[in-house]
Order: C-alpha cells, then sequence, then structure tokens
C-alpha cells in the first residue's frame, strides 16, 4: 500500500518532497527579514516554472483503431508508453490469471500486483500522461501573532505539525533515530524553496487532489476485467483511480475510446481568473499552466461535488471522454484533440483538465496524418501500424529541411549552415538507422525555442502559418528562417564538428547500444512516434545508454475472429540485472523491430516448447 501511494504521488506532492522537509516557520533572529514584503520578480516566476518542469513526466503515445479503420472490422491498438529505462518507475511485463475472474498480459510497475496497461481476450488499453492540475499551490496569509497559525476568510486556525522517526543506519553499524516536524495546513503540507519562502506574512502550501488515493489499485484490478471499451470507460467512471493517466483503448466489437478520467484538482474557471495570485500565479499559468491560488478566501479553496470521489476533485460527470469507430490518437496533449475530425473536438472542461484550441505536438500531428493520409485510400493492419512506428517520420524535421533549402538557395549563408543545407539534401525526414542526416535534424530541433511548458511544441513566432484551432493537424506550419532557426543551425553543426559526428552520416553510425560487444544501430528520436532519447556518450563516440525517457513496453494488439493476435516488446528487457540473461535480451528484438508473438490461452502457453510451470506453496 505505501508503494501504491508512492506511485500514486509520483508527480505530485512527491515532486515537493524536499520543499516539505526544509519547511520551517520563521526564527526570531530572522524577524525583521521575515516582516519584509514579500514581492515576486518575473525571475522568481521562471525559476518556479523550470523547477516543476523538472518533475515533469515526459509521456507517451497511443493509437485506438476501431472497426471502420481496420481491415478485418475489430479493434486494433498500439500502445507507446515513454516511462523511464532506470529507476524505480520501470515497466515490466506479466500475465496475471486468477481463477475464472482475472485473465491479462500487461505492464507492471515495482512493488504494484496488478498490470495498469495491457490487454485481455477483449479489450486492450494503454496510457499517455494527462495534463490535469492536480496540485494547487496556495499562498495562505499568517496570523501576525503566530506564524504557524494562517488565516481563512479572517479566521485565525492552526497548523498542524506532524513529527516523524526515521531510523538510520551509521557508518559503525548503530542505528539512529532521527526526528523531523513536518507542517501542514487545511491544504496540505507547507513548502518552502526558491520564491516560496515562509515568513512572518505568509507561507506556501500544497494542495493535491492524488493525496491519500489507493483507489487506484482497485481500478486497475477492475479495468482487468472489462469485456470492451464501454466496460473500461464505466469502470473508469465509477472508481476514478487513476492519479495521472489517459486510456485509449479498443476492444473485439471495433470500437475505440480515449477518455480522461484521472485525479484533477476542481477548481472552476469562473475561480480560477479570480484567485489566482499575481505576479507569481498569472505567470506560471501563462509559463507552465500551474497553478498559485489565494488561499485566504474559502472561495478559492478547492470544490467538492457529491459525485466527487474525493474532496476537491472534479467528478466523472465533468471529465472528457469519447467513443469513435475509426481511430484515437494521443500523446501527451490535452483532452481537446484526439482525432482530426473537428467534429470529435472536445470543448468546454474546466482549465485545471487542460488547455483548448492550443497547437498540438509533433507526435499527434505526424501520427494524425499518416493515419489520415492512409484512411483515404485504405485500412490498418497490425503490420501496417508496425511499419508507421518504426518509419519514424519527423514533420518538424521535414520543415526544417524545406526552409533551410529554400533559404541557402536565395541567400548567401554562413559556412555552417551552407553545411547543414547541403547534408539535409539527403536526408529521407526519418529517423531510421539508414536515415543519413537524421541526427542533424535532432541536434538543430533539440535548440528551437519551445514552448515552455513542454517539449514537443515550437513557438508560434517561428511559423508564417499561424494555428488554426479548426485545424490542428496541418497548423502551424511553413518555418521562418530567422535568427532563431539560424542560431540553432549554427550551433547544431558547431557542436556536431566539435564531436567529429558527420553531417551526412547514417543516423545508426552515431546511435547504437552495445549488446555483449556489439553495437546495433538504433532509429527513434526524441520527437517521432518511435521515441527515444539517447545520451550523446564521449567514450563511445555516439548517443547512446542512458536512455533516461523513451519506448518502453510497447504493444500491438489485433482482435481477430480466432482470438488474439498481440505482439509487444520491452526495449530496456525484463531485469536489472547484469548477469540475468534477461538483461539485455529485447533490446536487438526492439531494435530490429522483431517483437515478441504472444501466446495468451492456456493452450498456446503450454505448447510453447519452453514451457515451465513451477507452483509456489505457503505454510
Amino acid at each position: 500500500w505505501r508503494r501504491a501511494l508512492h506511485f500514486t504521488l509520483v508527480d505530485t506532492v512527491n515532486a515537493f518532497s524536499v520543499a516539505a522537509a526544509t519547511a520551517a516557520p520563521p526564527a526570531d533572529a530572522d524577524a525583521e527579514a521575515a516582516m519584509a514584503p514579500q514581492t515576486h520578480t518575473p525571475q522568481d516566476v521562471a525559476s518556479l516554472a523550470e523547477a516543476l518542469r523538472s518533475e515533469a513526466a515526459s509521456g507517451s503515445n497511443a493509437i485506438a483503431f476501431g472497426k471502420a479503420a481496420t481491415g478485418n472490422g475489430r479493434g486494433l491498438l498500439l500502445g507507446n508508453p515513454h516511462f523511464p529505462w532506470v529507476g524505480h518507475e520501470r515497466q515490466y511485463a506479466a500475465h496475471v490469471t486468477v481463477g475464472d475472474d482475472y485473465d491479462m498480459f500487461g505492464s507492471l510497475i515495482y512493488g504494484l500486483p496488478v498490470p495498469l496497461i495491457g490487454f485481455n481476450q477483449d479489450v486492450a488499453w494503454s496510457a499517455t500522461y494527462s495534463t490535469d492540475n492536480r496540485v494547487i499551490i496556495y499562498d495562505v496569509t499568517l496570523d501576525p501573532n503566530d506564524p504557524t497559525r494562517y488565516l481563512v476568510d479572517g479566521e485565525s486556525r492552526a497548523m498542524r505539525s506532524v513529527p516523524v522517526s526515521v531510523d538510520v543506519l551509521q557508518d559503525d553499524g548503530t542505528i539512529e533515530a532521527r526526528e523531523h516536524i513536518f507542517w501542514e495546513t487545511e491544504y496540505g503540507p507547507v513548502v518552502t524553496g526558491g520564491p516560496l519562502s515562509w515568513t512572518k506574512e505568509r507561507a506556501y502550501t500544497i494542495f493535491d487532489a492524488n493525496r491519500g488515493n489507493l483507489r487506484n489499485l482497485d481500478q486497475w484490478l477492475d479495468m482487468g476485467k472489462s469485456a470492451s471499451v464501454r466496460e473500461l470507460k464505466d469502470s473508469m467512471a465509477s472508481i476514478m483511480g487513476l492519479q495521472f493517466s489517459n486510456i485509449v483503448a479498443a476492444d473485439r466489437q471495433g470500437e475505440a475510446l480515449f477518455a480522461n478520467l484521472s485525479v484533477a484538482a476542481k477548481l472552476p474557471d469562473r475561480r480560477l481568473e479570480d484567485c489566482i495570485t499575481k505576479p507569481l500565479g498569472a505567470g506560471l499559468l501563462q509559463l507552465y499552466s500551474a497553478i498559485v491560488a489565494d488561499g485566504s478566501r474559502s472561495e478559492c479553496q478547492p470544490l467538492t461535488t457529491a459525485d466527487a470521489p474525493a474532496p476537491g476533485t472534479v467528478p466523472a460527470s465533468q471529465r472528457p471522454f469519447l467513443f469513435r469507430d475509426d481511430y484515437v490518437i494521443h500523446s501527451n496533449d490535452s483532452h481537446w484533440a484526439v482525432n482530426a475530425d473537428p467534429a470529435s473536438f472536445l470543448t468546454g472542461f474546466d482549465r485545471t483538465l487542460g488547455e483548448e484550441k492550443t497547437p498540438r505536438g509533433e507526435r499527434f500531428r505526424e501520427g494524425a496524418r499518416l493515419i489520415e493520409a492512409r484512411l483515404e485510400t485504405d485500412r490498418f493492419t497490425a503490420g501496417d501500424v508496425h511499419s508507421m512506428f518504426y518509419g519514424a517520420t519527423n514533420m518538424t524535421g521535414r520543415e526544417i529541411k524545406a526552409a533551410l533549402l529554400s533559404h541557402c538557395a536565395a541567400n548567401e549563408t554562413s559556412d555552417d549552415v551552407t553545411a547543414a543545407c547541403a547534408a539535409l539534401r539527403n536526408w529521407d525526414g526519418t529517423a531510421q538507422p539508414a536515415s543519413r542526416g537524421a541526427h542533424l535534424v535532432r541536434e538543430i530541433m533539440d535548440r528551437l525555442p519551445r514552448v515552455f511548458r513542454t517539449p514537443y511544441i515550437l513557438q508560434d513566432a517561428l511559423w508564417s502559418t499561424p494555428f488554426d484551432p479548426a485545424d490542428p493537424v496541418s497548423t502551424p506550419r511553413d518555418l521562418i528562417v530567422d535568427e532563431p532557426v539560424l542560431t540553432a543551425v549554427t550551433a547544431a553543426v558547431t557542436s556536431m564538428r566539435e564531436r567529429g559526428i558527420p553531417l551526412d552520416g547514417p543516423l545508426g553510425d552515431v546511435q547504437f547500444f552495445d549488446v555483449d560487444g556489439e553495437r546495433l544501430p538504433a532509429g527513434g528520436n526524441p520527437y517521432a512516434l518511435h521515441l527515444v532519447r539517447t545520451t550523446w556518450d564521449d567514450t563511445l563516440g555516439g548517443y547512446s545508454h542512458p536512455v533516461l525517457i523513451g519506448d518502453s513496453f510497447t504493444h500491438l494488439v489485433t482482435f481477430t475472429d480466432e482470438g488474439l493476435d498481440a505482439r509487444f516488446v520491452l526495449s530496456y528487457s525484463q531485469s536489472t540485472d547484469p548477469d540475468s540473461p534477461h538483461n539485455d535480451d529485447q533490446l536487438p528484438l526492439y531494435l530490429s523491430g522483431d517483437w515478441i508473438d504472444l501466446p495468451f490461452t492456456d493452450a498456446e502457453i503450454e505448447a510453447d516448447p519452453a514451457f515451465n510451470s513451477v507452483r509456489l506453496q505457503g505454510d
């Protein structure tokens, strides 16, 4: 249960753990400084936004196809989460069967007993990271007579002191008990750090909509029993235990689902504008879509409705979902657009659930473009989706190539820009291992100015054709080659030359993984559907480990008249033990695209030549 709660809070109050552990009332010796009025500069806003962004999850892709988009008229799912390759949030694969009630293959997280995503005989689903505001930072005005009391509507209320004792192993083998006092308001823990200071005048405290959310284990278990996407949606709506995930799903009947039925703080738009503080709250909302609200007024507290799963959270009746018989696609934007059809756009929801009518990220746009193009002439099979994934096409990269070649043809340019144009002429528009110049495109893209709150949307000023809410797939477009782009190109070329990287060499020559002493070429980049963010290694002379975020438990499930056709690969393999044969045995399969065909029924499993059964029996 501790692990389940820890996973629930991984991106919310856990991100403020140091800030909570260092929060203490101002000492009398600091009284003069603590009494000084607190002001916030633009630099304060930027520093807090940067700290929050450093804790943000990277994301995932998921595409569900319905009967109008598949060759056999049944459902088809590609799940492609981007969980960490290292640490305690790694995924591992397991087939969990409990009597006749539960039978599911999927991805588990260390310490949790049931799969979070995967499939059973009738329905398959994957998860993407949602844009909900689960946390509200409250600015509380303190009682002038006591910095451990705060005012709400003029009434003085006492903070709660929470003593904690922890046993610490010493170097000499002895155990020392260490004690610490945490402080809490009715909103949650008091925090300090950066521009969040605890003075005689004010303090900052965190409301976490996920705090105490142990509905998650019941949620995942119940989801695994679903027989259709309709039942899956009903399960999520009734339990509301998903702490930070959208769900994309397809079923045997050929229906596709997108649902954001996770947890969010309920601060309606009609209150949000009035309750955010200025300038810190207003600046943070604009820069990072995070909320700092006035905790001294009761009308700014999170609202609770009778049907809410927990106090201060948004109920299922006020959250977005969509059923389609063609497709839904999600790649970590908000709920607003999960299909290219404007009639499907989900609007009218509170901002705490995500922004609407704003530019979409590169992976959504490229994925929707590829899907729409194929559906004009044909339907999808699993092989088509597999090829689309490993095609690793790069929409923004193509914009860069077209704009730079046009610029070089019409203008005298620097040696660096000229060299970049020469290298990009033969680039094929993908991040496949044989793609020549794909690493130059990545280096340029890494340096282009992007929207602060997300790493996958370029700033509006870079485009000559602006974003059109009626066409989020094709707009914005037409890159403007001026100072920001030329600076990025020059810096990319300079960096690559300093490292001795040929500008027009094959990607696989410089992006690879070592498996048993053999360098295996790797495709993908941080901006394609085939997403991998490799790290430059001077010793190896290439992009390789560590991969902090990238393709992890990728699964492709087709429902057929005969049963299931399921394939998967866990990119970093099952075991973290370097001496285990399963430490890197799936990495070559991931790199080559040769995924594992999964047996699912008892007969299929027992027919496998490697089948072995071990019975564990307790006392």
